[in-house]
């Protein structure tokens, strides 16, 4: 299983839970939200890689969310709302939520990736890359197509520079039917092991 966009693993360890017998790798590209992951992991066999996943490999820009929420309950910087691709809407939605600061990160194309680690054939994809979806399965196609379950965020508000809705998301991908679609989210399912070709 793969979490791309796991932020502080409390997501992460819950998905371990439920299913123990996976390996489970999970992406962050904010260092200051892979600190929390390392912290929050480091008792379980999860593996943590502080990259992002895109379209290319190598570094890119990522632009750290900020501010607080009004109703948060401590006085922690924001660090949940970073993406590869700039605000847009997000800005309006959320006018609470700063993007003040761009570091430079490290990227890599989920082929890549895959590639490099030997998998080749994929469980489950829960993918919370804030905007960034096309960029994942532009970089992915091979991998996302021996995987058997795709779980995204998506919208359909430009809330990021280039994101797309829905229905843009499933013309990237016609191998895939839509399982369930939640409000902001959609569960895929890969044609080829349902129909087992």
């Amino acid at each position: 299983m793969l979490e791309i966009g796991a932020n502080n693993g409390v997501d992460s360890l819950r998905l371990y839970d439920t299913i123990p017998e996976a390996t489970l790798h999970c992406f962050e590209p904010d260092p200051r939200a892979f600190a929390t992951l390392r912290r929050n992991t480091r008792r379980s066999p999860i593996a943590i890689h502080q990259l992002a996943i895109g379209n290319h490999d190598g570094t890119t820009t990522f632009h750290q969310s900020g501010g607080q929420p009004p109703d948060a309950a401590t006085d922690r910087s924001w660090d949940k709302s970073g993406s590869i691709r700039a605000p847009k809407l997000h800005l309006e939605q959320h006018p609470w939520c700063t993007f003040d600061t761009t570091i430079t990160v490290p990227i890599a194309r989920l082929d890549t990736w895959a590639h490099d680690h030997d998998i080749t054939t994929v469980d489950f994809i829960w993918a919370d890359v804030q905007g960034a979806e096309i960029d994942l399965i532009e970089g992915g196609t091979t991998t996302l197509a021996h995987t058997r379950y795709f779980y995204t965020e998506y919208s359909e508000r430009e809330l990021y520079e280039g994101q797309v809705g829905l229905s843009e998301l499933l013309a990237l991908l016609p191998g895939w039917d839509v399982h369930t679609v939640y409000p902001d989210d959609v569960l895929l399912v890969n044609r080829a092991f349902t129909t087992g070709h």
